[in-house]
Parts: C-alpha cells; structure tokens; sequence
C-alpha cells in the first residue's frame, strides 16, 4: 500500500500486520481490526466477506457500547449490518452469533440456523450479501423455513456456549 493510500485510511493490513491511522481512526477502528484478528479460520469462508463485515461491525459496536465509558462506534457498513441485525431479529442468538465468530462452527450456527429458520435458504442469503443486495438479503433473513423445509421438526442444535437450542 502506498504512504498516500495510508495517510487517507483508517486502518491497513499489511503482511499481517495492522496499522491504524491515529490520526483519522477512533478506538472503535482498533476494536474493528482486532475483532478481525480474532475470527475463527472458518468464519469467513462460511459466511462470506460481506456478512463478515457487518458482523463484525454489530460486534465492534456491542463491545464499544460496554466500555466506561460507552465509547461510539459508528456504523461504517450502512448494508451489511442490518442484515446481521436482521438474522438475530429472526432469532438467531447473539451468543450463537458471537460464538461462531470467535470460536467456530459457523456451517451450524449460522447457516444451517438459517436453513431451517430463515425465508431463503444460506446459500441465496450468502449469494444476495456478496452482490450487496441488501433488501433481498434482509427479506431472505425473515423468518420462515424455505420452500421444503419442515421448520417444526428442525430443532438444530445451537453454538452458544449457554447450552440453548437454536429452534
């Protein structure tokens, strides 16, 4: 990366090395990055870049909004956060969320969850967050098993470390 695209970035990742730009970035950029840093190896691959994105800006939030003080997180991704917001609407716990996303088992947590739970089934859901079309994204999101798919019976475990049941 070049120093000019730097000097105008919030953050970079270079060799596997992050530089945050302090003159530009708040506390929420670093809380961002690290969460990066942390994500399960499976993650992104499960769930794609741009459901990666907006939920790892719904978790720089949910972190920064428990700091003393309550540190603002702004919302830099304006499509790919509501859709996460729009899954755990439709019931998918944030504990099964969290989980997934730090510790892995996102084929279960997320997609399977949203198999059985969701109008659309993952692989439309996935397909609609990477061509960023988020009012498709959002519909497939709302609850309703797709087309063939027996919603009562499906009872699929959750990830959350609770014990609870992802139904």
């Amino acid at each position: 990366m070049s120093r000019r695209a730097l000097a105008t970035s919030t953050a970079s990742r270079i060799a596997g090395v992050n530089y945050i730009n302090r003159t530009i970035a708040g506390l929420h950029t670093a809380v961002h990055e690290m969460l990066h840093n942390n994500a399960a190896a499976d993650w992104v691959g499960v769930v794609g870049s741009e459901f990666n994105e907006g939920t790892t800006e719904w978790l720089t939030q949910y972190a920064c909004s428990r700091l003393s003080p309550p540190e603002s997180a702004p919302t830099c991704y304006p499509g790919q956060t509501p859709c996460v917001q729009a899954a755990l609407n439709a019931g998918l716990s944030e504990s099964a969320l969290i989980s997934a996303f730090l510790t892995g088992g996102a084929q279960r947590s997320i997609a399977t969850w949203a198999d059985h739970h969701c109008s659309e089934d993952w692989s439309a859901i996935k397909g609609y967050m990477q061509a960023q079309n988020w009012a498709s994204a959002r519909a497939a999101l709302q609850p309703g098993a797709p087309v063939g798919v027996d919603a009562p019976g499906n009872d699929v475990p959750g990830a959350g470390d609770d014990g609870t049941r992802i139904v």
